[in-house]
């Protein structure tokens, strides 16, 4: 049995602190392993100055461990102007997108005097879902995608007619 197997066997012994000092020892372990795993694979993939462990040197002599471990915040952008520039390039490409890919129906303006009016707010965002709802049946009529169930479609249930039967008679004998 390996250290690993001692603490988990040995662990049962322990009080919660000492527990949570072992599974914290473990965490930072795995952490380390990781890091070590990410830097092994961006060498490889870089194809920098890697000796023969397939570490580079340079970047052991320029980061610390600490700092290695740390989590790297990303930053998350809304570039919305090239989000569009890509959407022209492929539909340059390929030519519009047909509208059952998209299913867009979004062209209603609510048409609010108050934004603070609660009642008319909600009066208008159901007459605009109404609205969207009838514009896009028509639209997929037009396409011919199918939106109703067939007549004669069957849905199984999860629970037997005998099962269902008991439930009903429990309910319909306390009823009484």
């Amino acid at each position: 049995m390996g250290k690993k197997g001692l603490r988990k066997a040995g662990a049962a012994g322990l009080d919660s602190e000492e527990r949570m000092a072992l599974e914290e020892e473990d965490e930072f372990a795995k952490e380390l392993a990781a890091a070590e795993e990410i830097r092994r694979e961006q060498t490889l993939a870089g194809g920098g100055a890697a000796n023969m462990n397939g570490y580079d040197d340079e970047d052991d002599e320029d980061e610390d461990d600490e700092t290695a471990l740390q989590p790297r915040l990303r930053e998350f952008l809304n570039n919305q102007n090239g989000l569009r520039q890509v959407l022209v390039e492929i539909e340059t490409q390929n030519g519009p997108r047909p509208w059952p890919e998209t299913m867009e129906v979004c062209q209603f303006p609510l048409g609010l005097d108050d934004v603070h009016d609660d009642l008319a707010r909600e009066t208008a965002f159901y007459r605009v879902a109404l609205a969207a709802v009838k514009e896009g049946r028509a639209r997929l009529a037009k396409h011919n995608v199918p939106y109703k169930r067939p007549e004669d479609f069957f849905c199984d249930m999860l629970k037997s007619d005998d099962h269902m039967a008991r439930v009903r008679s429990f309910f319909h004998s306390e009823e009484k």
